[in-house]
Order: C-alpha cells, then sequence, then structure tokens
C-alpha cells in the first residue's frame, strides 16, 4: 500500500525509496521477486502443484500461469544480477549462501509500526531469495517479526534461516550444483 501523494510529508520522498511508508504483505514481496526470477513474468500464485491419488497418478495439476509482463527482460536480468551482488562475499547476505549454488537475494530491515508509529527497538527482519541464480527453481521468503536479541538486521537474522531452507530444498528437489559457488563482486 502507498499514500496518496496528497498524505504524503515533505520527506516521503526520501523515504519511499527505501521502503518506508509503504507496506506490502510477504507474499506480495515474494510474487515480486518471483518476476524478477522469472525474467519479468509476473506469475499467479499457486500453493499445490497437483493432486495425486493413492497410487501417485497425477488427477489433477495446475500449470504455472503467467499474469502479465511486469518488467522487461533485460531490466530483470540486470536485477538479478544485481541480487546476486547482495549474496557475494561483500554483499549484506553473505550468511545466506548455499553451498554449491549461486543465490540471488535481497535483505530487509524494517522499523516495525505499532500504533501507527516506528516503534523504538521492534523490528521486521527479511530475506528473499532464490536459486540458482542462473536459471531459478525456487524462491523462499522469509520475514522475523521482532527479532530478539541485539542483532535484527534481515542479512543476519533472516538469511542464515534461509540458508537452511533453501539447501534442504535444493537437496530434496535433487537440483544439480552448479560451478559457480558464490559470485565475487570487487565493488557494490
Amino acid at each position: 500500500m502507498l499514500r496518496p501523494t496528497k498524505r504524503w510529508s515533505k520527506l516521503s520522498i526520501t523515504r519511499i525509496p527505501m521502503g518506508y511508508e509503504i507496506a506490502a504483505t510477504n507474499l506480495q514481496m515474494a510474487l515480486a521477486y518471483a518476476a524478477i526470477a522469472n525474467g519479468g513474468k509476473r506469475m499467479e500464485p499457486r500453493i499445490i502443484k497437483a493432486v495425486v491419488d493413492r497410487d501417485n497418478r497425477v488427477v489433477l495439476q495446475f500449470l504455472p500461469k503467467v499474469v502479465c509482463q511486469a518488467v522487461q527482460p533485460e531490466a530483470a536480468a540486470q536485477m538479478v544480477e544485481a541480487l546476486r551482488g547482495v549474496v557475494s562475499d561483500v554483499g549484506t547476505a553473505e550468511g545466506a549462501q548455499v553451498p554449491g549454488y549461486e543465490v540471488a537475494g535481497k535483505t530487509g530491515t524494517a522499523r516495525k509500526v505499532v500504533g501507527g508509529e516506528y516503534a523504538a527497538g521492534k523490528y521486521r527482519s527479511s530475506f528473499i531469495g532464490f536459486l540458482p541464480a542462473e536459471k531459478p527453481e525456487f524462491l523462499v521468503s522469509i520475514l522475523v517479526d521482532d527479532p530478539k536479541g541485539k542483532v535484527y538486521y534481515g542479512g543476519l537474522v533472516a538469511g542464515p534461516a534461509f540458508k537452511n531452507i533453501a539447501t534442504q530444498v535444493a537437496e530434496q528437489l535433487h537440483l544439480n550444483r552448479g560451478v559457480s559457488v558464490v559470485a565475487r563482486r570487487s565493488a557494490l
């Protein structure tokens, strides 16, 4: 959600690009990043891939459905490259690296809104990533609401949770490990 421009403050134009003064659900964020991973195509979300009977025969299948071309493929490819840098050895989510795979993703750290105002010391930490970055097979979105302890940055809290889940999913899907394990960048 984005407030109408008539209700923006003098600082809104500097805050909105950083993610403040807007609201999106975790599913909305996952769909946005999935569009980037899919070459700019926004897909209809689906929870179930297929229904099978007792003999493991598919009785109902839910095929992927493109909703629209949200961004141009070239722009999506540039975003994927930038998101690879986030999970590089010099990025903010080094802890989200999955051994044997190149990950693309983004951290998020936001102050929590309580009673209509940003609460001191309350945060929402997130990481959304997909792999393999070159040809994505799945996306995982992690949101930690009000992490405990002194560490609250998305890359340090949600990034390692992504790594644990993505490692298990990659193993269950029997994904081939890539030759490039970690993106290395000299500058961001």
